[in-house]
Parts: C-alpha cells; structure tokens; sequence
C-alpha cells in the first residue's frame, strides 16, 4: 500500500468508535436542516450517517476504484487517478473526522459548520 494511502487509512482507523445511534442521528438531522453538502472530488452517498465501520469500508472502495470507475464518476481522463484517489480520501477524512467531533456536539465543530453554512 502507498505510502499516502497507509497513513490516510491510519487516521481513518484512529477515529473514535462511533457515538449512539441517536447522536449519529440527531447530528445528520442538524446538518440536513442546514443543507450540508461536504465537498467532496465525487459524492459519498449517506456519508453522514455512515459509522466507522462504513467510513473504513468507503476508504477500500476508493482506493480500489478503477480508472474507468473515475471515469464513470466524472473525473477527467487527464487526471492522475492516483492523486485524485488521495484527494478524495483526504477531503473524505476531513470531512468524516468533522462529523465525529460534532456527533461528540464539540462547540467548535459546530462553529466551523456555522462559519461554512450560517456567516455567508
């Protein structure tokens, strides 16, 4: 495995274990109220929902991802899939290790979802 991959999937594997149910819950209803829209390369589908087990399960799914899978996705034939797969993963790791700290209700993760959602 990569290199970028390796440490990628250590902080995926780093993360807390999931909070309850209902806090995975009551957090993916406060993000839809807002319209939350993660950026992402290309969509992951009920990302804010997804637990831990699911967000390691989306990791080996985008690193296995073919160059005509991109393709299917959108991702211009000029572009090194290596590199876009790291990105994706990169910006998927953000994105999932914001969503861990506010299913935790840290105030300043819901600040930082303010600033993106509420300031503009």
């Amino acid at each position: 495995m990569d290199k970028n991959y390796s440490n990628i999937l250590v902080a995926f594997q780093s993360l807390i274990p999931d909070a309850p149910l209902k806090d995975i819950e009551r957090t993916a209803c406060r993000l839809e109220e807002m319209n939350f829209s993660p950026t992402l390369l290309f969509p992951v589908e009920g990302l804010i929902r997804m637990n831990h087990s699911q967000w390691l399960k989306e990791f080996y799914t985008i690193k296995e991802l073919s160059q005509k899978a991109l393709l299917d996705l959108g991702v211009p034939e000029d572009k090194n899939i290596l590199e876009y797969k790291e990105k994706q993963l990169s910006l998927l790791l953000y994105w999932c290790e914001l969503i861990f700290r506010l299913r935790q209700d840290e105030p300043e993760a819901w600040d930082e979802i303010y600033e993106l959602y509420e300031d503009d």
